[in-house]
């Protein structure tokens, strides 16, 4: 157990998927300061014994902005020396502001340009592409015919702003992914008018494994790295894990390190 120092903390969003938790039990020991923030008092980190401090925040989902700008109040705190992101909008807004942050906290995050090729998927598998890296088959919407294989429709961006989505951003849902029974393909032009945007359809792979390759990254360079499989999901289109364990496969590292590495990755990274 490291000695406490109140002039030193760290904030952390707390959403209901163990993440938060992770990070405070591994930052409280050394006698770092936890603070969460969340719109929800009853996040489980809220009430966890390594959390020092809740703070009440806009909720992301729906008012990204506001959140975005309460996110720039906390660094300006002269306690905080950095924010670790742990979602979606938590890595978006603070690398759109990534200047205005940087001016008051250590960044350990990507630039906004980077983020995007990550958050457009199809920017994505291109990247995955150039790394070497196998993914399954995929196109936009309107342009896929094989409608008799195994396929999901899924958001081609991974969270709904309006560097993304344009105007229509705050009034449609990106929506999450859809199994689609072979032989039936999807009303194309409902799909699209309900997600705000032409989504990405793909090959489905039929194995409910799930493997993450878990890294932070020094502009470009691993520092620290990490493996799971997940056995079990509380969905069966993934989101968080209801049981993983911890294992290490050379070839997932190799793809892993080749794709953040081809993206120039910095901070932390789940592939």
């Amino acid at each position: 157990m490291h000695e406490s120092r109140d002039d030193v903390a760290v904030f952390v969003p707390g959403i209901d998927a163990p993440s938060t938790v992770a990070c405070l039990r591994s930052l409280r020991p050394r006698g770092i300061r936890t603070i969460v923030g969340s719109e929800s008092a009853a996040t489980p980190s809220a009430v966890s014994r390594y959390c020092d401090e809740f703070v009440r925040l806009p909720d992301p989902t729906t008012e990204l902005a506001a959140y975005g700008d309460a996110l720039l109040s906390i660094a300006r705190r002269s306690d905080v020396e950095t924010i670790i992101p742990v979602r979606e909008e938590d890595i978006y807004s603070l690398a759109r502001n990534r200047e205005a942050f940087a001016a008051e906290v250590a960044t350990p995050w990507p630039t906004f340009e980077t983020l995007r090729q990550v958050q457009d998927r199809l920017e994505l598998f291109a990247a995955a592409d150039r790394a070497g890296v196998a993914a399954p088959d995929t196109a936009l919407l309107e342009e896929w015919d094989d409608w008799d294989s195994e396929t999901i429709v899924k958001p081609r961006y991974s969270v709904a702003t309006p560097e993304y989505l344009g105007s229509r951003f705050d009034r449609v849902e990106v929506g999450s992914t859809a199994y689609q029974t072979p032989g039936e393909p999807p009303n194309a032009a409902a799909c699209i008018e309900a997600r705000g945007h032409v989504p990405l359809v793909q090959e489905r792979i039929p194995d409910s494994r799930e493997y993450g390759f878990f890294a932070l990254y020094d502009r470009g360079e691993a520092v620290a790295t990490f493996q799971h499989c997940q056995r079990r999901g509380w969905e069966y289109c993934g989101g968080p894990s209801a049981y993983r364990e911890s294992i290490y496969l050379p070839e997932l590292e190799a793809d892993g390190r080749a794709l953040l590495d081809e993206l120039e990755w910095h901070g932390l990274a789940m592939v």
